[in-house]
């Protein structure tokens, strides 16, 4: 855990208890995960990697196996700040969590620099409909917009659906 740049530069600064033991928590999380249901892959966001490297060294550690991680990229708005469950203003595939008013607002209102950015990562749009939708220069954001929300909309229903059937 010392050896991870993130905590060196954060010890200089100070760690609460909670910080210092968040990598090892994770760790025995993963390790434990392991040893009751074979699980041998971690996914976590690009800042979750060091503790994630942490689980998998604990693993080949106390049990000589080989455990995996896969790091996603985060999505960051345009002010480089995280946008998710820890930033303010998170939004939930479910109606629970999230209604579907809400979830429409959040994407309505999403920083004109952020759309094509989140098409590229949340949607399924091919490269070529990207690429038309990048370079609309007239009510390009209102259009772009109008992509996204159709997009995620329709995921945000689907799953809905899927979980009144069940």
């Amino acid at each position: 855990m010392l050896r991870a740049e993130c905590y060196k530069q954060r010890m200089e600064k100070g760690l609460s208890f909670l910080e210092f033991n968040y990598m090892i928590m994770q760790s025995y999380d993963f390790y434990a995960l392991y040893q009751k249901y074979g699980c041998n892959m971690q996914f976590g966001g690009d800042d979750q990697w060091s503790n994630m490297l942490g689980g998998t060294e604990l693993i080949r550690r106390k049990l000589g196996k080989n455990a995996y991680a896969m790091t996603i990229n985060l999505l960051l708005n345009s002010e480089g700040k995280k946008m998710g469950k820890t930033q303010s203003g998170a939004v939930w595939l479910s109606a629970e969590k999230t209604s579907p008013y809400d979830f429409y607002q959040y994407w309505r209102n999403v920083d004109d620099g952020d759309v094509i950015k989140c098409l590229k990562m949340l949607t399924f749009l091919s490269l070529e409909e990207l690429m038309s939708l990048q370079s609309l220069r007239a009510v390009k954001s209102t259009k772009q917009k109008k992509f996204l929300l159709m997009s995620l909309q329709s995921l945000f229903t689907a799953k809905r659906r899927l979980t009144r059937l069940r």
